[in-house]
């Protein structure tokens, strides 16, 4: 019977887990993880190295995806040909794509991806900013491949923090990562700014770095969030797909998604739209008519608002779990935070750049040793063909031009294997020059390597230059970020309680929590101010103070950008309900007002928001906002001979009464003269008592005041 070859000391199951150890280990460092200094997966830069020793740069023709990742598998990374197309197609849809995409190579827009070719039909080739991967390829240590027969390198020079820019995600025994892409300009900032202070916190390297950007969606995480992302390595992120509502047929409407978020789950959304349809909740199901030329445009028709704004709305909004992990300089895994990759690949870049610039000045130097042995030679070059002519040997003659040139042997061999010719074409004037430029060249490359971080920084500020562009995953902004930031794409126009208009930055804040304004709007552009006597302007910040309202009280504003409707009530109960997309600055809110008539209050509307008219004998109506008009239209009654109007309602999922009672259909009709606040998913509060002004969500509000806390006011940032 045959023994066995285990070790007596150990037993099999020791053996074992060794082995799995082993392997683990491999997974991770052959196969998993990314490395943090060029940010690529061997299968990934191997890929690109297999079209760069195939010669298909940018500038070349593309070839057969299936005869690269043949290439790849069959002389540098032994796994499957489907991985190696795979991971070829994935970098292809890189926030900033390493490949370019001939043929189908399927389509990330659409709501389900129907997935690439097969690798025979599709073509590829590097893209321009993959070339930067190899601008400095000469310096890269290499080692044999798997059967030692060519050469491939341990990782490539890149000048770009491809890991957080591309991000990356891979999973191996013990270890799963998942890192989110970035804006290009933003990180090159960000580095930059390190470069010049390593000392810098994480606060100020948030500065620049807003956020993720995926290149589509909207980034709604609060900054708490990704500063413990940033910190740690580890996060939720949030997002929320980008969507607009177009008028439909028949006065439908239609939500319109136009650009897909980070993890959004487009065959569940599919689901829902179908199960709606067959519930006649809904006129159509989802209707996908994205393309790669326009981008993502998926379309469901609708007539009821709140079954989108309950039903499809919160399928829109994601959220993606990051574990920042990669390999380190040494080849560990590492779970890094934002500074330290930041400063680990900025240390790379340091020693590319000190290996390329010490090579350099061996070349220079060599080039100045072989222009000063010509100069001799051409001096003397009675007697260097002298010697020529009369040695018997090659190596007598380089003896013989050793003695005579003062120079050594491989000098020597310089003006030997020189055409006579040529070396007699040469002049002192033209040599002397040309050794004069080639040490002033070396002098900078001498001052280069003295300043190292300044090579560095002229190499981040060339990348961002050429290849930076506008972050793609929109922000939406609480008042935290814009106070840290000190600026603000959007303004807030108020209106005091004498009719008077003001815009500003952020919301006023008064001593004591006085608040001398009876209503405000936030805006990215233009606003609408309706006055009493039924005109309408439409004005930008800039224009709010030259903007001549004395004709008649203000008694509302809207915006143009985050209002889908403006409704207007006149004091004896009519009402008009139009968009606040107006091309003219003046213009009347609706035709016909009886001369005894006022205009009461207009109100901006949020898509899904119901509005409702008290009157003075206590009765509540809710009006038909289903049609949206026209301004300067014939206007509608909520009803005849009910007396004059006393308050106008907006209710929104999630507003409250002052008090502990939610605001329902059923507590409108007794509301009387109390304030209603609407409280959206991120709202500013300003406390009673102190003035003080925080940023809540909105079950802080309503655990707010649920304990009886009465702030001054409650300002939705949504």
């Amino acid at each position: 019977m045959t023994k066995n070859n285990f070790p007596s000391e150990q037993s099999a199951s020791e053996t074992v887990l060794e082995d799995i150890r082993e392997y683990g280990k491999y997974t991770i460092t052959n196969r998993a993880l990314p490395d943090v200094r060029d940010g690529l997966k061997p299968v990934q830069r191997l890929i690109l190295w297999s079209l760069w020793t195939m010669k298909r740069t940018f500038k070349d023709i593309p070839a057969k995806c299936a005869q690269v990742a043949s290439h790849t598998t069959g002389n540098y990374h032994p796994h499957g040909e489907e991985a190696a197309y795979q991971s070829l197609v994935n970098l292809r849809w890189n926030r900033y794509p390493l490949v370019v995409g001939a043929g189908n190579f399927g389509n990330p827009n659409k709501l389900e991806d129907p997935g690439p070719a097969a690798a025979r039909y599709p073509e590829t080739k590097m893209q321009e900013i993959s070339e930067r991967f190899f601008d400095d390829i000469h310096v890269a240590q290499m080692e044999p491949n798997y059967n030692n027969e060519l050469e491939q390198p341990v990782v490539l020079p890149s000048r770009i923090p491809t890991l957080l820019v591309n991000g990356g995600e891979g999973i191996a025994m013990g270890i799963a990562t998942k890192l989110p892409p970035h804006n290009l300009t933003e990180i090159l900032n960000a580095a930059e700014a390190l470069l010049g202070n390593e000392e810098l916190e994480l606060d100020e390297l948030l500065k620049f770095v807003k956020g993720p950007d995926a290149g589509t969606g909207v980034l709604v995480s609060k900054k708490k969030d990704l500063v413990e992302l940033y910190a740690t390595g580890r996060g939720k992120v949030a997002y929320c797909c980008t969507y607009d509502i177009e008028d439909g047929n028949r006065g439908s409407k239609k939500l319109v998604i136009t650009g897909k978020a980070p993890g959004f789950n487009g065959s569940r959304f599919l689901k829902e739209t179908l199960l709606l349809k067959d519930k006649k909740l809904i006129l159509a199901p989802a209707n996908d008519e994205s393309s790669l030329e326009t981008g993502t445009r998926i379309t469901i028709e609708y007539k009821d608002p709140q079954v989108v704004r309950e039903r499809l709305l919160p399928l829109l909004n994601t959220s993606v779990s990051y574990q920042m992990y990669s390999l380190d300089p040494d080849g560990n895994p590492r779970l890094y935070g934002l500074k330290g990759m930041l400063q680990d690949w900025l240390d790379f870049r340091r020693d590319i750049d000190q290996k390329v610039l010490r090579a350099r000045a061996v070349e220079l130097r060599k080039k100045i040793a072989t222009e000063v042995v010509r100069l001799k030679a051409i001096r003397q070059i009675d007697d260097v063909v002298e010697v020529v002519k009369t040695a018997t040997t090659v190596k007598a003659a380089l003896a013989k031009l050793c003695v005579l040139l003062d120079v050594e042997e491989w000098q020597a061999e310089i003006v030997l294997n020189t055409q006579l010719r040529s070396l007699m074409r040469m002049t002192a004037a033209d040599l002397k020059s040309k050794i004069r430029e080639l040490k002033t060249n070396l002098k900078q490359v001498k001052a280069d390597l003295k300043d190292i971080d300044g090579v560095v920084l002229r190499s981040i500020q060339e990348i961002r230059d050429k290849y930076g562009d506008a972050r793609g995953t929109r922000l939406r902004k609480s008042l935290d970020d814009l106070q840290d930031e000190g600026e603000t794409s959007y303004f807030i126009g108020a209106l005091s309680k004498g009719s008077k208009v003001e815009s500003f930055t952020e919301p006023p804040i008064k001593s004591k929590a006085s608040w001398p304004y009876a209503d405000f709007i936030r805006s990215e552009g233009e606003i609408l101010v309706v006055q009493e006597d039924n005109t309408v302007h439409v004005a930008n910040v800039s224009y709010l103070d030259k903007l001549d309202l004395s004709r008649a009280n203000v008694v509302g504003l809207a915006s143009s950008k985050h209002s889908f409707s403006v409704v207007v009530v006149s004091r004896r109960g009519k009402y008009v309900c139009f968009s606040p997309d107006q091309k003219r600055k003046s213009f009347n809110a609706f035709r016909g007002l009886a001369s005894k008539d006022r205009i009461f209050q207009a109100v901006g509307v949020k898509e899904g928001e119901e509005v409702y008219v008290c009157f003075e004998n206590g009765e509540c109506e809710q009006l038909d906002l289903s049609t949206v008009t026209r301004p300067n239209v014939k206007p509608r009654r909520v009803r005849k001979e009910i007396g004059k109007v006393r308050a106008v309602v907006v209710r929104g999922d999630g507003d409250v009464l002052i008090g502990t009672e939610t605001l329902s259909e059923e507590t409108v009709a007794s509301i009387g003269n109390k304030s209603v606040w609407r409280v959206g998913q991120e709202n500013m509060v300003i406390e009673a008592s102190s003035g003080k002004r925080t940023v809540k969500s909105q079950e802080e509000v309503l655990d707010l005041l649920e304990k009886g806390t009465k702030p001054s006011l409650i300002v939705d940032l949504d």
